[in-house]
């Protein structure tokens, strides 16, 4: 496991090691997803409970990646 993101209604959402998550203003989860199923899913503030993530999975990088992390979409 990379990193799963618990769901305030119960239940989780599982990412691989290629994925990254962002904690952005006003509360809301990004998750880039950058392997075969590449896309952005954005949590609200009330959607998302908790993320537990490997220890080598650092905000806003691939699970291991050392260095600058993954630029957030542009809005």
């Amino acid at each position: 496991m990379a990193f799963k993101v618990n769901l305030s209604g119960g239940g989780y959402d599982r990412y691989e090691d290629s994925d990254a998550y962002h904690f952005l203003d006003d509360g809301l989860l990004e998750v880039v997803q950058a392997g075969d199923d590449k896309g952005v899913t954005v949590y609200s503030a009330f959607g998302w409970a908790s993320v537990k993530a490997d220890p080598d999975h650092k905000t806003g990088l691939p699970k291991g990646a050392k260095g600058t992390a993954i630029p957030r979409r542009l809005r």
